[in-house]
């Protein structure tokens, strides 16, 4: 027996594979216990001195800010400190993290990320 399709009942078809690919990815995010993201942006700063990873960051933030003439939304990011990198690999926030910086000699200035243009939540 042969079935001939039209193309609108094959992607319907799609469309509706789709919606239960999705229904599916939920509700075994909702058994495992895994929240979805929440909108916030997670950064984890590693350096030695917790103090000094926290002014890296904000002169970072700074720099961005006068860089693309935009205010960053302080309220949508959590800051995770650790004082090493084998301390970043055991934290639970390491899957959620949207960047990593590494309070350094080599750090650079906001120019050199263009990529967090698009991670930084701005208002």
């Amino acid at each position: 027996m042969h079935i001939i399709l039209s193309n609108e009942a094959f992607f319907q078809a799609i469309i509706n594979l789709g919606i239960r690919a999705n229904y599916l990815y939920s509700s075994l995010i909702t058994r495992l216990g895994v929240k979805p993201p929440d909108g916030r942006v997670v950064v984890i700063v590693v350096s030695q001195n917790e103090w000094d990873g926290h002014i890296a960051l904000f002169e970072l933030f700074e720099e961005c800010e006068a860089l693309y003439k935009k205010q960053i939304d302080q309220y949508r990011i959590r800051y995770v400190c650790c004082k090493d990198l084998e301390s970043v690999r055991l934290n639970p926030n390491l899957e959620k993290a949207s960047f990593i910086l590494v309070v350094n000699e080599d750090l650079r200035d906001a120019a050199s990320y263009p990529e967090l243009k698009q991670i930084l939540p701005f208002l």
